[in-house]
């Protein structure tokens, strides 16, 4: 068995396993999802779901306000 990939993921809370999902869904053959405990142990399984329109950096207020724009509230 081969243990070279084409993509490693570090987490697999919701960011790390969306990333993997949809690279998978646009071809890429191997991607390894690592995660030290189990998947969303971490930052995505203590919550409860980002509502809230206030962020500490401006990449979390960015992607807050794109997902506004597609519908996703």
């Amino acid at each position: 068995m081969s243990e070279r990939f084409d993509v490693v993921i570090v987490g697999a809370g919701i960011s790390g396993s969306s990333l993997a999902w949809h690279l998978k869904k646009r071809g890429v053959k191997r991607v390894l999802l690592a995660e030290r405990d189990r998947p969303a142990s971490g930052g995505t399984g203590k919550s409860a779901a980002i509502v809230r329109q206030h962020y500490s950096t401006p990449l979390m207020a960015r992607m807050a306000r794109a997902s506004l724009d597609r519908g996703f509230k």
